[in-house]
């Protein structure tokens, strides 16, 4: 990805339901409380050889009539993953070049049309909605049951290199958010900097909205796993911190989705979560 290559950048699941994830730590103010959450975290990955994670990526827009049935299918993905218990994270990326035709989808972004270009440049594919991307390494249709299915199931079946501790951090700004991270895992340094990065996105866990013009008017919407906004951390060292606007949270209805990315293959290579 050009910009995963070559600078942070920053686009705006923070949910409830509990999918995946390294392990899940809540109301997690103190120090001891990071650190058990650490010790846990490495545990699990000396324990569990096998731990893998699924991020699911859909670029959709309210714009595109043929986008519904992905949306759906994100819903049904999600809804497996818990059932199953799997560490699947799907994550909702709202374009916004379909604004053009009469709507303006109110979860879309510049950034997110800007991250989809670079994928398509990455993985060699075109642009288009629905697209679903599966640990930044395979493309395809959204609405393609099987071939999502297909790609989440491969995904599981590699462990992750990375684990990752995240905890709520005090700050006396009550407008922003701030957190701690830690990753269990090794950095590539193929690059001066490193290669990877740490994703932060900020999820709403659903949103529903009656569409009035465009392809799909008239149409009532339902979205699970909205990205309301993304930062990009290059990763020099394994700890460090993050903060976002309050704003963009729904008390109990959203989540932080933290995920570690090459930048220069795209592949996930671990992911957690914290509800908020």
């Amino acid at each position: 990805m050009a910009s995963l290559r070559s600078k942070t950048f920053v686009v705006g699941y923070v949910a409830v339901a509990l999918i995946g994830g390294a392990f899940w730590l809540t109301n997690m103010k103190q120090p001891t409380a990071f650190a058990e959450g650490l010790k846990r975290a490495k545990s699990d990955m000396t324990r569990n050889e096998s731990e893998s994670i699924a991020v699911v990526e859909l670029f959709t827009s309210e714009g595109c009539s043929s986008c519904p049935p992905a949306d759906e299918n994100l819903r049904r993905i999600e809804g497996v993953a818990i059932k199953l218990g799997q560490k699947v994270f799907p994550l909702s990326f709202h374009v916004d070049y379909w604004n053009r035709l009469g709507w303006k989808d109110p979860f879309s972004q510049v950034t997110f049309s800007q991250r989809q270009r670079e994928y398509a440049e990455l993985l060699g594919s075109d642009t288009y909605t629905p697209q679903m991307i599966v640990n930044g390494t395979s493309e395809f249709v959204g609405s393609e049951r099987r071939l999502s299915d297909q790609a989440i199931r491969k995904a599981l079946e590699i462990p992750a290199k990375h684990t990752i501790a995240l905890a709520t951090a005090n700050i006396d700004d009550q407008s922003r958010l701030s957190f701690r991270y830690q990753i269990t895992g090794p950095l590539s340094m193929a690059r001066e900097k490193g290669d990877e990065v740490l994703n932060i996105a900020v999820v709403t866990d659903m949103e529903s909205v009656s569409v009035a013009r465009g392809e799909n008017s008239g149409r009532k919407l339902s979205h699970v796993s909205v990205v309301k906004h993304l930062q990009v951390i290059p990763l020099s060292s394994l700890e460090g911190m993050f903060e976002f606007e309050r704003s963009l949270v729904k008390p109990k209805h959203s989540r932080v989705v933290a995920y570690v990315q090459s930048m220069s293959s795209g592949a996930v290579t671990g992911a957690s979560a914290l509800g908020l």
